[in-house]
């Protein structure tokens, strides 16, 4: 049995996520990670790792249902480059369409070991992207689990969240990341 097979990597295609999508928003609310949580909700985000004109092609699915989500974009990604005009316009597509855009933050590309450090980098980051492309960054997440890069063994995702006027530049927040673990999914919703 190849890995595809034993993954059913054929089950993530754009039809199956569309089916999966009419199904949830039929029972759950969709929320932005700054919005309060009720119950029966979703907080829907992405990391974009390979391709942002797929993300876009997700994004208008979700936009068929009235769903909105967050799509963490990386400054740093060997695969894309945000700063490029199709990127930007194609984003841009994203966040007119009702979504959100993060910042998918890279503790590794800075040589994260410090708090300070972490604050310090972020926040360029942060800048770098609102400058150059004029969206309002309200979110970032780290491209590796765990604080400064470093997994924390449990599953558990390291957050944060740019709110102000608070003191410091970022509030931290420690959530598990909802994502499917690798293998067959369904369309059933608890």
């Amino acid at each position: 049995m190849g890995i595809s097979s034993k993954y059913y990597f054929s089950d993530f295609t754009l039809d199956n996520y569309k089916r999966i999508l009419s199904i949830a928003s039929r029972n759950y609310s969709f929320r932005f990670f700054n919005e309060e949580f009720i119950d029966k909700s979703i907080i829907l985000r992405h990391d974009l790792e390979f391709s942002i004109p797929t993300a876009l092609k997700m994004a208008q699915i979700e936009a068929e249902f009235g769903i909105k989500a967050t799509y963490f974009v990386q400054l740093h990604s060997e695969f894309y480059n945000t700063l490029e005009r199709a990127s930007i316009i194609s984003i841009k597509e994203i966040s007119n369409l009702g979504h959100q855009i993060g910042l998918h933050f890279d503790t590794h590309f800075w040589n994260i070991k410090t708090e300070r450090q972490l604050d310090k980098h972020l926040l360029i980051d942060k800048n770098i992207i609102e400058k150059y492309t004029g969206f309002k960054i309200k979110d970032a997440n780290t491209k590796q689990c765990g604080g400064y890069g470093e997994p924390k063994g449990d599953g558990s995702h390291f957050f944060m969240q740019f709110h102000r006027p608070l003191k410091r530049p970022f509030f931290y927040t420690f959530s598990c990341k909802i994502a499917a673990k690798v293998g067959r999914y369904t369309a059933k919703c608890p």
